[in-house]
């Protein structure tokens, strides 16, 4: 992700790994909620998804579910699948007032693929990012540092996966 997941994987971090893990959900949920306060519970667009527009924070997941919140599954795109392409979920803007119905969403009923403030990319094989200053990057949990552009790509059919 792009912008808000990933200063939340930073702060996180921040908070130290005792012996060798890293802070349970609830310092995630602590942290996120001084994250959001340290933002004024705004979160305006610094991005820009191209071909598709303007954005505040950008999540972009090749699976679902995109993580958990212990037991519960966050379903950040629900229709993204191992087997297919990327997909993208971004949020024009985002509000405080916005954050119980995007919780609900992401936990209980994952419809906000189909709400107008929020840009959705379905199975796509390339996704770039422009940003407008240097912008936090993870990828798998990992604080990758801030980056001003991001390019995201996948490349079908390259592993195979045997289940037994």
């Amino acid at each position: 992700g792009l912008g808000l997941d990933a200063e939340l994987v930073r702060r996180v971090d921040a908070l130290g790994r005792e012996s060798g893990r890293r802070p349970g959900d609830l310092a995630f949920v602590a942290t996120l909620a001084r994250l959001l306060a340290a933002h004024g519970g705004r979160f305006e667009e610094t991005l820009t998804i191209l071909g598709r527009g303007r954005a505040a924070f950008a999540l972009v997941a090749n699976g679902d579910p995109y993580s958990y919140v212990g037991p519960l599954p966050i379903h950040v795109a629900p229709d993204a699948r191992f087997e297919l392409g990327l997909d993208l979920v971004a949020p024009t803007r985002l509000r405080m007032r916005q954050f119980p119905r995007v919780l609900f969403w992401l936990l209980a009923r994952p419809s906000h693929t189909h709400v107008p403030w929020i840009t959705h990319i379905h199975d796509a094989d390339e996704i770039r990012i422009e940003c407008d200053g240097p912008t936090p990057l993870q990828v798998d949990g990992e604080d990758l540092g801030d980056v001003t552009d991001a390019h995201f790509e996948t490349e079908r059919g390259v592993l195979n996966v045997l289940v037994g």
